[in-house]
């Protein structure tokens, strides 16, 4: 093909399309790599979570101070759960705290008992936390 037929052919139907270069990739690439992690955020934070809810609702000390705490447990029924339960001195130190597992049951609320051992005598006791595991 000569020049002439060329610059014809281009005049006539456009010139061919221009390739994308080096630079062009690694932006477009840049790009859809943002756009995927923007995804998978916004699909991670957009499932609903499981809701804990814990609250105590007696607690007594026997005579060594160590704390016995009784809590109800509302928690979507199959899931595993951990609780954090301590207990309070005087001044509302910390003088006591356990961590307990509560394995996964048929109901939704449930009542737990735990007795935690303490290095002083505690005047109260209560869970604090429980998160699902």
């Amino acid at each position: 093909m000569s020049a002439g037929n060329s610059a014809m052919l281009q005049e006539r139907y456009g010139r061919a399309p221009r390739r994308l270069s080096r630079r062009g990739w690694i932006w477009l690439g840049s790009v859809l790599i943002v756009l995927a992690i923007v995804a998978l955020a916004w699909f991670a934070a957009a499932q609903p979570m499981a809701s804990v809810q814990a609250k105590t609702t007696t607690s007594a000390i026997d005579e060594h101070g160590n704390a016995t705490v009784r809590f109800t447990l509302n928690v979507a029924p199959g899931a595993a759960t951990r609780c954090a339960v301590d207990a309070r001195g005087e001044g509302q130190s910390q003088v006591g705290w356990k961590y307990v597992d509560v394995p996964a049951a048929d109901v939704q609320s449930r009542t737990i008992e735990v007795t935690v051992k303490t290095v002083q005598p505690a005047m109260a006791g209560s869970v604090d936390s429980c998160w699902i595991v």
